[in-house]
């Protein structure tokens, strides 16, 4: 995953990095990594959970298990919380005994600080290469919409796009 690396070589040595979004508003975003997970802890959690996940996933969780991309310094209203793989599965379950039907195949991977909107691994679908599902808060998983990228291509697309939504232009 290059365009990780050529992110964290233009981060100054705080984790930091000015972006312009949407209307020219210009902020400077804080980044946050998580320590990698290990291939003991990876291959434990999958197999105690049954789980099939996109590959690139993994290779991400092998870069960082988990991490805070783009968030707005100064009001923190901004920013995706990439979820690492014990987050990932704690977010899901939290979501569902809030009454939200996910499948069993399906997995929260993404939040957003400061409207709570996620995105949805819908792993059923992993061969099709359409397995993301954007789903605003509070709405019914039917009501979501498909994004047409797998993991590696929208994660790189969202750092292209200085953390925007661009999914939803």
């Amino acid at each position: 995953m290059r365009f990780i690396e050529s992110l964290k070589s233009r981060l100054s040595s705080d984790n930091t990095l000015v972006v312009q979004s949407e209307s020219g508003h210009v902020y400077e975003a804080l980044f946050q990594w998580n320590q990698p997970i290990s291939d003991d802890d990876l291959n434990m959690c999958i197999n105690n959970n049954n789980l099939l996940l996109p590959e690139s996933y993994i290779q991400f969780l092998k870069i960082s298990n988990g991490a805070i991309l783009f968030e707005d310094m100064e009001y923190g209203q901004w920013g995706c919380n990439l979820l690492g793989l014990q987050d990932m599965l704690r977010v899901t379950h939290e979501v569902r005994c809030q009454g939200l039907e996910l499948k069993p195949s399906q997995f929260v991977f993404s939040t957003w600080l400061g409207d709570m909107d996620y995105l949805i691994f819908d792993t059923d679908k992993i061969n099709d290469k359409k397995y993301i599902i954007d789903c605003y808060a509070c709405d019914p998983i039917e009501y979501g919409t498909i994004i047409k990228w797998d993991f590696e291509n929208w994660l790189d697309k969202l750092i292209v796009a200085q953390g925007a939504k661009f999914w939803r232009w």
